[in-house]
């Protein structure tokens, strides 16, 4: 019965959350990837549970330090729409800054 309404509690949850572009396979395929690169095959619960916190640990340490750089640096300002790159960077990640700047350079050609 939840799966036939997952489409509307699913919407409800994620509503007003900003993903940067990306679509629910990329970030489940991301973690995924990350839960492969931290679990063996064949390696018992014991050993899973400290790896995937530690796994957590960087992860939730990357967004702090992305954060942490996004508010305390400006990245230098490089195409022709200085106002709109301006403000971009001053509301996203850098990282998401990088792609708003690729698609105004897109824009230029």
């Amino acid at each position: 019965m939840m799966y036939c309404k997952r489409k509307r509690w699913a919407e409800a949850y994620c509503s007003g959350h900003f993903f940067g572009g990306n679509t629910t396979t990329q970030r489940v395929e991301g973690v995924h990837k990350n839960l492969k690169d931290v679990i063996g095959r064949g390696m018992r619960l014991v050993e899973c549970i400290p790896r995937i916190e530690r796994s957590l640990l960087r992860l939730r340490n990357d967004n702090v330090k992305d954060d942490f750089d996004s508010n305390n640096s400006q990245p230098l300002l490089r195409t022709h729409l200085r106002s709109l790159e301006e403000h971009a960077a001053s509301i996203f990640t850098y990282d998401i800054y990088k792609l708003i700047r690729n698609e105004i350079n897109k824009e230029a050609k």
